[in-house]
C-alpha cells in the first residue's frame, strides 16, 4: 500500500460501514473551526487565516462512533491554493461508559495543553514546549479506561512517523501513555509517558486548579534521547480571570531549553483578553507576546477571531 493511503482506506471503510448499518446510524454532525488573524511586529502588519478545520462526526451503531476533520493548508513559502489535509480519521469502540478503545489516526495521549482542542486553548498559540516536544497526531490503536470522574487512563501504540503516514522507516513502533487524577474537585493531575524505539523517550507533568472566576494550569516536558546528551526540555504556567461572562483575562509564562537540537533558549511572556459570545462561538483575541529568543528580544501584537459552528 503506498504511503498516504490508510487515511484514505479509513475514509472508504467508514462510508461503507456507515451504508451498511443506515438502520442504526444516527444523521453525521459537521462542525468547523476559522480563525482569522493579524500580526504586527516590526512595523509590519501581516493577515493570516491561522486555522481553518472541517469535523464530521457520527456513528455506526450505538457503540461505534468516527470522527473524520481536514485542514485547509497552504505550504510554506508556496504560491499554489491551499489544499485540504487530513487531521483525524479515526473510529471508536465504547462498549460501556468505563472505557473505549480507537484505531485510526488521531492525538497521541500525550500532554495536557496539546490535547485541547484549538477552540478552547486561552491564547491564539499553544506554548512552545507542548507544541515542539509532544509527538503529537499518529496512526495507531489506543485504549483508554475512565474511572467516574476520578481518574483516566490512556495508551497506545503507534506507528511513530507522524500524521498521514503509513510506512514505518525504521520498524519500530511509539508507545503512548497518560493519566490523570482528580484528587480534589477543583484540581486536576496529569502525567504522561512516550517512548520511541530506540530512540528517546518523552516524559511530563501537568495540573490544573480552578476556583471561581479564577484558573490557572502548569505543564512540564522533557525528552530524553537514548544516545545521551542533556534532555530538552521545558514549561509553561497560564492563568486567567474571568471578569465578566464574556470577558476573559489571559497571562502566560513559558521556558523552552533544546540544547540536544541545539537551538537557543525561548523565554516568552503573553498578556491579553478575550471577549467572547455568550454562546462562546465568536471569540476575539488580543494579546502581546514578549519573545526572548538567545540574545534577541522582540514583541508581537495578535489579534485573532474566531469563529465556531
Amino acid at each position: 500500500m503506498p504511503r498516504g493511503a490508510l487515511p484514505g482506506s479509513i475514509v472508504v471503510c467508514l462510508v461503507a460501514a456507515t451504508s451498511l448499518s443506515a438502520q442504526d446510524t444516527r444523521t453525521p454532525k459537521l462542525n468547523g473551526l476559522l480563525q482569522l488573524r493579524e500580526t504586527y511586529q516590526q512595523h509590519v502588519m501581516t493577515a493570516t487565516v491561522h486555522r481553518a478545520r472541517l469535523y464530521l462526526d457520527g456513528a455506526m451503531s450505538s457503540r461505534f462512533t468516527y470522527r473524520i476533520s481536514a485542514d485547509l493548508v497552504k505550504a510554506s513559502g508556496g504560491t499554489t491554493d491551499a489544499t485540504a489535509r487530513l487531521t483525524d480519521a479515526f473510529v471508536r469502540w465504547s462498549p460501556s461508559a468505563t472505557w473505549n478503545v480507537t484505531v485510526g489516526q488521531f492525538k497521541t495521549p500525550f500532554s495536557r495543553e496539546y490535547l485541547l482542542t484549538p477552540a478552547i486553548i486561552e491564547t491564539p498559540d499553544r506554548a512552545a514546549v507542548s507544541e515542539l516536544l509532544p509527538p503529537k497526531r499518529d496512526i495507531g490503536v489506543m485504549a483508554a479506561y475512565a474511572l467516574r470522574t476520578v481518574a483516566t487512563l490512556s495508551a497506545g501504540v503507534f506507528n511513530g512517523e507522524g500524521v498521514n503516514t503509513l510506512s514505518n522507516t525504521d520498524s519500530t513502533v511509539l508507545a503512548v501513555a497518560r493519566m490523570t487524577v482528580r484528587p480534589l474537585a477543583a484540581l486536576d493531575l496529569g502525567a504522561n509517558v512516550a517512548a520511541y524505539g530506540a530512540d528517546s523517550t518523552r516524559y511530563g507533568a501537568d495540573a490544573m486548579i480552578t476556583s471561581g472566576p479564577a484558573s490557572a494550569r502548569a505543564e512540564f516536558i522533557g525528552q530524553h534521547r537514548d544516545g545521551g546528551g542533556t534532555d530538552d526540555y521545558g514549561w509553561y504556567l497560564v492563568a486567567t480571570y474571568r471578569v465578566q461572562p464574556t470577558l476573559q483575562l489571559v497571562l502566560r509564562q513559558e521556558d523552552l531549553r533544546r540544547p540536544a537540537v541545539p537551538e537557543p533558549r525561548t523565554i516568552a511572556t503573553t498578556a491579553g483578553a478575550n471577549l467572547e459570545s455568550r454562546d462562546q462561538r465568536v471569540r476575539l483575541s488580543l494579546d502581546y507576546v514578549s519573545r526572548q529568543l538567545g540574545t534577541g528580544r522582540s514583541g508581537t501584537i495578535l489579534a485573532q477571531l474566531q469563529l465556531t459552528f
